[in-house]
């Protein structure tokens, strides 16, 4: 919107981060094991955890990287224009699948009361903590919806935005921003720390406000704490906001060339944030990994543990020249990036019709039949995104974007 040179590895990431919750919810649904279940099992189920915090902190990179001159100089033009763009880009798909999931569960005979659907049309389902019946509000509307809950919290930190860009712009200098996205990752690693310590009083208290659907123990899905830790848009925040730090970092670079000393340790920063990242999910999910209760570090895959480590990433694809960048940026993984919104949102609808074939695994065979099977409803979930994307989805965007923007002024690149 302003004239910012694209980073065609930083829409790749968005892919691998879409690819991070497929694979997860794919294996889950149509690959079921009945007992226990083998550790590569485990490392691919858990994979949609980094896979959120890589959205969220990818998004604050690239909504600071694209709107906070839009924001500073045009001003109240330049937030209309902001939320008219966002707004185009998340509801035309969203709001269809809205649609066609209510009709889908109504013809099926399993839709429950209309009470939870304004949370739903206003993108406030993942903002307050509601039991309906036996469930959250994030689970009502059917089985596909709930993983609109992302939506609502991306839609949350929108709203925030404005507030966000104001105070990054009084910050002077990288080094100063540098500094301020420690301190965030000190307040909210400290803020988990303390969550985990008080898990058991907090669920506790929670099921004498909000009945035992919020308790930990036997509801553990539906509880208050999962909600507050990893679906509500608060304790996401921070992954948000040093997304919008990296980005703040990256462009006061921009203009500096970058020396082969930076370049050498550009590459080793790269090398070093993904193997911490491999690192730490080998602590969190390794033996002897045995769901909740947590302990404190495999509660930091439910938010921002991976956040600093992805950030680093983030910063060095779009900075540095490398391997990883010129992977993220060939024209198919870039495609399939543009989509990974469609991926996103219509992955379940495909994996619902795949469903009905996939049976429990009890020997090698069956395990590679599912297999089989799962990575066909996956081409499958690509090939439907694509065409969204296409027809519905990027025609809608721009078509919004004309009717309820003004022309905007081009800043130079």
């Amino acid at each position: 919107m302003q004239g910012r040179l694209p980073i065609p590895s930083l829409t790749g990431l968005r892919f691998v981060a879409a690819m991070c919750v497929v694979a997860a919810h794919a294996l889950l649904r149509l690959v079921p094991f009945p007992a226990e279940q083998p550790l590569w099992y485990t490392y691919v189920t858990q994979a949609s955890g980094p896979g959120m915090t890589l959205f969220f902190v990818l998004s604050g990179f690239v909504i600071h990287y694209n709107y906070s001159a839009t924001l500073e100089r045009q001003g109240a033009g330049g937030l209309r224009n902001f939320f008219v763009a966002r707004f185009a880009r998340l509801y035309p798909l969203y709001i269809l699948c809205v649609v066609v999931s209510i009709a889908w569960t109504w013809r099926h005979g399993t839709l429950g009361n209309l009470v939870p659907l304004p949370y739903f049309l206003l993108l406030a389902q993942s903002w307050f903590y509601v039991v309906i019946g036996d469930n959250a509000v994030i689970y009502q509307l059917g089985p596909v919806l709930p993983v609109t809950w992302s939506i609502s919290t991306e839609w949350f930190f929108y709203l925030a935005y404005p507030l966000v860009c104001a105070a990054l712009l009084r910050i002077p200098g990288w080094r100063r921003k540098l500094a301020a996205a420690v301190a965030v990752s000190a307040v909210m690693l400290g803020a988990l720390f303390v969550a985990h310590g008080n898990a058991a009083a907090i669920s506790r208290i929670a099921a004498g406000v909000f009945g035992p659907v919020a308790e930990t123990q036997s509801h553990w899905q539906d509880s208050f704490l999962r909600w507050l830790i990893y679906f509500s848009p608060y304790s996401r925040l921070g992954e948000f906001l040093i997304g919008c730090l990296a980005a703040a970092i990256f462009m006061d670079l921009q203009q500096r060339p970058v020396s082969r000393r930076e370049a050498r340790f550009g590459s080793l920063g790269l090398i070093a944030a993904l193997l911490g990242c491999a690192a730490l999910y080998r602590a969190m999910f390794g033996p002897p990994y045995s769901g909740p209760p947590f302990t404190f570090v495999t509660f930091l895959h439910m938010s921002f543990g991976f956040a600093p480590l992805i950030a680093a990433v983030i910063f060095c694809c779009a900075r540095y020249r490398s391997w990883l960048g010129r992977a993220l940026s060939l024209r198919p993984v870039v495609l399939c990036g543009e989509a990974s919104y469609s991926i996103y949102l219509l992955h379940l609808f495909v994996f619902h019709l795949f469903v009905l074939r996939a049976v429990p695994v009890t020997n090698g065979d069956e395990e590679l039949r599912d297999l089989a099977w799962m990575a066909l409803a996956i081409a499958v979930t690509l090939v439907v995104s694509l065409v969204s994307y296409a027809l519905w989805e990027r025609p809608l965007r721009n078509l919004l974007r004309r009717g309820l923007a003004p022309r905007l002024r081009k800043a130079p690149a």
